[in-house]
């Protein structure tokens, strides 16, 4: 449900389809707008699925870590059906190009379920293609947000075979 680029699927479709998405084994990924998580929460948890939050769950890296869409990606991460995806830092950095807004973002969802982060690359990178480096890495910027090895360990690899079963 890309709710920032207009999805096509609402709340109310995505508890029609729920059952079948349970069936097929599959989860719900979504892009909110910046700190509107607090407001979609419980009806994302309402249905069930396993539920992916792109793009750091969308904090506003303005209000800091105590701000509710903080608090709610807490607890949707401690209700066990929760992931965060790291990716596209740029998306919501206020520093873009430098994105080291996002770092304490990082290091808190690291701190709480290191265990439900996956990284995502984002690319083609839909609407700044053209603000990026023709060199831009995405994975040695989520590399760079994650000191340990056991971590980037868990986010690069186990943690995306757990959530997409794969062998």
């Amino acid at each position: 449900m890309n709710v920032v680029g207009g999805s096509t699927l609402t709340l109310p479709g995505l508890r029609d389809v729920a059952p079948t998405l349970h069936r097929l084994g599959w989860h719900v990924q979504t892009f909110l707008p910046i700190g509107r998580l607090p407001e979609w929460s419980d009806a994302l948890l309402a249905t069930g699925l396993p539920i992916v939050l792109d793009h750091f769950g969308s904090p506003d890296p303005a209000l800091g870590l105590e701000q509710p869409t903080m608090r709610t990606l807490k607890q949707m991460l401690d209700s066990g059906r929760c992931w965060v995806k790291l990716a596209a830092p740029f998306r919501l950095s206020g520093m873009f190009p430098h994105l080291g807004d996002l770092v304490p973002y990082a290091e808190a969802l690291l701190r709480r379920r290191p265990d439900r982060l996956v990284w995502g690359s984002d690319w083609p990178y839909i609407h700044f293609i053209d603000k990026l480096a023709t060199d831009f890495d995405p994975l040695a910027v989520i590399a760079a947000m994650i000191p340990g090895e056991v971590e980037r360990k868990l986010v690069f690899e186990d943690n995306s075979r757990e959530l997409y079963g794969f062998a």
